[in-house]
């Protein structure tokens, strides 16, 4: 039995409505396609750490 699940994009754009992930916000909501911003720190930068 495959496993569905839900596309990348609607549940990001979820994830940022709902204001449940701090510094993950819209820049201009009116631009979705290029209007989010994440103060998320990214895995493949040289200034990530490992909690």
């Amino acid at each position: 039995m495959p496993i569905t699940r839900m596309r990348m994009r609607p549940w990001l754009e979820m994830q940022i409505n709902s204001n449940q992930i701090p510094g993950l916000i819209w820049i201009n909501k009116a631009d979705t396609k290029q209007g989010k911003r994440s103060q998320i720190p990214r895995r493949g930068r040289p200034t990530f750490a490992v909690p």
